[in-house]
């Protein structure tokens, strides 16, 4: 309890001279050493804040219920909770979880209590020793899972959570955003650039942070509204609509052909292209670093978008 009693800091006893709560003056005699504080009365015998006391809130007496525990200012006050808590009994909990109070007050779960619903098993498992767990036939065993964050059952047996989704208390969500029934990433998407549904256009068809840039942000061209990267562009090498052959890789800038034919084709798109030992990747083979000849020196090292490095790790 929040009051002050004189007699825990004093050998005197502390009497109400005036023979009740309602008597005396505004600060009793036998209270005046606790006049620094606000609103200090004689309430039953002992001095008390009356602007923070539950039992004395605003004036001797009054007391506050399980909904409203505190008393704040003199005024009783329901607990502070987070967003995401109610108030059952005068305590916050958590409806998604309390299998106490499963979605509201007083719904008690026999099991376990995932978003706000009362979730059991299919199987006969004991599942007891582990936190929040049900059992779940799953790949043909009974299996103990956390229907919490398990993106095969998430908040149930068998609920399975499809790519790219994750299970976040029990519920499947997107990474980052959502729009629609789509996972997205409103900071870089430039169909949904800061906000679902705002599309980047021309002059600015790229999304950084949330807001629509030029492509030359990102070092890049702007080629029919979209931003490319006119080195390694199979459609646009070197500038925009400049496609390189069906058997040339674009190599920083420059269509690069093989010097074979191989069966089935190599994908130059994809920056492959047919040397004499077969397709290889030119971007990223040491032995044929940018040409089919193009051998690095140590060629163990790594080559790295057509260049040869020391270290390809950067180290």
């Amino acid at each position: 309890m929040l009051a002050l009693v004189a007699a825990c800091s004093s050998s005197r006893t502390v009497t109400d001279p005036a023979g009740g709560p309602d008597g005396g003056s505004d600060v009793p005699a036998d209270c005046e050493e606790y006049d620094y504080y606000d609103e200090v009365e004689l309430c039953g015998g002992a001095c008390v804040r009356t602007a923070e006391d539950p039992l004395n809130c605003g004036a001797c007496g009054v007391v506050c219920d399980e909904n409203e525990p505190s008393c704040v200012q003199g005024v009783c006050t329901p607990p502070s909770c987070w967003e995401e808590e109610i108030v059952c009994h005068g305590a916050c909990t958590d409806p998604t979880w309390d299998s106490a109070n499963c979605g509201g007050c007083d719904v008690a779960c026999g099991t376990v209590c995932v978003a706000g619903r009362c979730v059991s098993g299919d199987c006969d498992a004991d599942c007891s020793g582990y936190e929040r767990a049900i059992c779940c036939e799953w790949r043909g065993e009974d299996t103990c899972v956390g229907p919490d964050f398990d993106p095969e059952n998430c908040g149930g047996c068998g609920v399975a959570c499809a790519d790219p989704h994750f299970c976040i208390d029990g519920v499947c969500r997107c990474p980052v955003d959502q729009c629609g029934a789509t996972c997205v990433d409103t900071a870089s998407d430039p169909l949904n650039c800061g906000a679902c549904g705002v599309a980047c256009g021309p002059g600015a068809p790229a999304c950084r942070a949330g807001v629509c840039v030029p492509c030359a942000s990102f070092d890049l061209e702007e080629c029919d509204g979209t931003c490319v990267d006119t080195r390694f562009a199979h459609e646009d090498c070197g500038a925009c609509d400049a496609a390189c052959s069906a058997t040339a890789a674009c190599v920083r800038g420059s269509c690069v052909p093989g010097v074979a034919t191989c069966d089935p084709p190599c994908d130059a798109a994809a920056g492959r292209v047919c040397c004499s030992d077969g397709c290889v990747d030119l971007l990223g083979d040491g032995y044929h670093c940018g040409s089919c000849e193009g051998s690095c020196p140590v060629p163990e090292w790594g080559c790295v978008f057509a260049e040869c490095r020391e270290d390809p790790r950067g180290e």
